[in-house]
């Protein structure tokens, strides 16, 4: 093999190489995907706040979300003192149903979005208490929680969550 030849080879080789290396590069540097993802319930309302980053999107993109999830919540009757909730049978009501909400962020100018969404428990109102008695949520459970990035295609689930209000 002459050395022409075997310098082109070579040459032709390291090019190859040199681009197959950025070409990975770049597809990492965009490669889009979340980083941390929590989930709470403070206070009584029983909503759940749900908080995510998002790194390695393009700056300036808007990025747009979609977030469900399957809640169970249980309300009941008690007494305005509720001193003797425990002494009657409960007048409880337990409702399933399927929560979604959208809503879009703008990538900061590292590429990096810190989203969040609250997610409201149905209401209880098909729930009916005696006048001496108030309606009252008893507990709330979130689970099977995705976050869809529609943007860029990329999903990850939310930790499950409950508070139990009266047992």
């Amino acid at each position: 093999m002459s050395i022409w030849l075997f310098r082109r080879l070579i040459f032709v080789s390291l090019t190859i190489l040199a681009l197959g290396n950025l070409t990975l590069a770049a597809a990492l540097a965009c490669d889009s995907g979340f980083t941390q993802v929590s989930s709470t319930i403070p206070g009584t309302s029983g909503t759940l706040k749900v908080r995510w980053t998002e790194a390695g999107l393009t700056p300036g993109q808007t990025i747009n979300y979609k977030v469900s999830t399957q809640v169970t919540a249980v309300y009941t009757c008690i007494t305005d003192d509720d001193s003797d909730w425990h002494s009657h049978p409960p007048n409880t009501k337990t409702i399933h149903r399927h929560v979604v909400t959208r809503t879009s962020f703008i990538a900061d100018r590292n590429g990096t979005v810190h989203g969040w969404v609250a997610l409201d428990p149905p209401n209880g109102r098909s729930l009916h208490c005696s006048d001496d008695q108030k309606r009252v949520l008893a507990s709330v459970a979130y689970q099977d929680d995705p976050i869809f990035d529609l943007t860029n295609h990329v999903t990850t689930g939310v930790p499950d969550a409950s508070r139990v209000y009266f047992p």
